[in-house]
């Protein structure tokens, strides 16, 4: 093999290689990229009625659109409520967060097949990609086990 094929193959392999890589960074750019963050609200905090508030952070390059907001329960069943379905979900742009609540009537749901109790809570994108919410199950079970100590359950609060 002369000096110009070792050239031209390394060249060509070298192309490769810088083309794989910029699909990569592309593709991983291109994801949503969503920081979660929740805290639980208990009444006696006083601030106002007990809730399990979610925060979420935009922190990718491309704006997310949030469309259902819910959870699953502990037979991995799930259910969930959408955030605005008439403009098809809530819109983030890039490092711009949403916040909404989870109150105690929203961690009981009707499914088709059952009443579900949620224990773990997750937010969906127009992707369909769910996104878990961090500590979500430790915060559900502190609202419901406080609900459940006051006498009330989240099936009694719904007005």
């Amino acid at each position: 093999m002369s000096a110009a094929d070792w050239l031209s193959n390394g060249i060509a392999t070298a192309a490769f290689l810088f083309s794989v890589a910029s699909f990569y960074v592309s593709w991983k750019g291109e994801r949503p990229r969503l920081k979660i963050t929740c805290h639980t609200y208990l009444e006696h905090e006083g601030y106002g009625p007990p809730r399990i508030l979610v925060r979420v952070v935009n922190v990718g390059r491309r704006p997310v659109i949030l469309r259902i907001y819910g959870g699953y329960d502990t037979k991995k069943e799930s259910g969930g409520s959408f955030f605005d379905y008439e403009k098809g979900g809530v819109r983030i742009e890039e490092h711009e967060a949403h916040e909404f609540s989870y109150m105690p009537e929203d961690l009981v749901l009707q499914t088709p097949d059952d009443i579900i109790e949620l224990e773990r809570l997750y937010v969906e994108d127009s992707t369909g990609i769910r996104h878990s919410v961090p500590a979500s199950k430790a915060d559900v079970k502190a609202l419901l086990d406080t609900l459940k100590s006051s006498g009330s359950s989240p099936a009694q609060t719904q007005t």
